[in-house]
């Protein structure tokens, strides 16, 4: 004869999964990413209402026991994604995930929303997918990318010459121009390098200071420490005088114009 607390037990063990499928619904409907989980089959055990906004999808069809082709299909027709790319798209996923570790992949929609797409597997064959829109963050990389081919292009038309140092006195960015006004070699003065690699070279085309190439490295790495901006007089290999002009840069880096000023001291 089964006693009532044997009774109670056994209903205590049947609820406790669907009150923990309970409590990992709350939890996910609070996440700012959304979430979609997959057992080992491709259907879904766990998504979230984030999931379905980010994609514009419905809950009628994407929920509990909806397959990961179903959910493609669906998408496509919210307009996430061409037609005729779904079976294209399911299987490179599925290959993905088959082979057991976790990645990230970007989609565009068609909304021109950026979508970043962390797939990663879960013991027992299951996989969850996490989405987030990063939208702003891909329209700020595209800026940057533009700003920084105006940068680059300002930078190689000048009529001056522009070296840029880090706070390690190691080369950002020169210019042709400064290449050309020392006749310096840019596969050895080039991002990376050291302050002290530059004048040595720079030295050894010619180019004069006054005094020898480790006093004036040290020279000028004190100026950098002191923040003193500085204005200097160097002659060129062929006689001609250059003026170089220091500034000093919020990061602690440095950078030098330089300027050919030989006919302006004839006067």
């Amino acid at each position: 004869m089964t006693s009532t607390r044997e009774n109670e037990h056994g209903a205590h063990r049947e609820q406790a999964p669907e009150a923990l499928v309970a409590l990992s619904q709350l939890a996910l409907d609070h996440m700012e990413q959304g979430v979609c989980v997959y057992d080992a089959h491709n259907r879904i055990v766990l998504v979230n209402q984030r999931y379905l906004t980010l994609f514009d999808m419905s809950a009628d069809i994407v929920r509990v026991g909806t397959s990961y082709r179903e959910v493609l299909a669906h998408s496509a027709t919210r307009g996430n994604f061409p037609q005729h790319e779904i079976d294209t798209l399911y299987s490179a996923r599925m290959t993905q995930i088959a082979g057991g570790k976790p990645f990230r992949t970007e989609q565009r929609l068609a909304s021109g929303l950026v979508m970043a797409l962390e797939l990663k597997p879960l013991p027992g064959g299951g996989w969850m997918t996490i989405c987030d829109d990063v939208s702003r963050l891909a329209r700020l990389e595209a800026e940057l990318r533009v700003q920084t081919e105006r940068s680059q292009h300002a930078l190689a038309n000048t009529s001056h010459g522009l070296i840029m140092y880090d706070a390690d006195s190691r080369v950002v960015v020169c210019n042709d121009r400064f290449l050309d006004l020392y006749n310096l070699d840019s596969e050895i003065v080039k991002p990376g390098i050291s302050h002290s690699t530059v004048i040595e070279h720079w030295m050894s085309r010619g180019n004069l200071t006054g005094m020898s190439a480790d006093e004036f490295h040290h020279t000028r790495l004190a100026d950098v420490r002191a923040r003193k901006a500085k204005t200097l007089l160097v002659m060129r290999y062929d006689g001609r005088m250059v003026q170089a002009v220091s500034r000093f840069l919020p990061d602690g880096g440095w950078v030098t114009v330089h300027e050919d000023v030989t006919e302006r001291l004839q006067y």
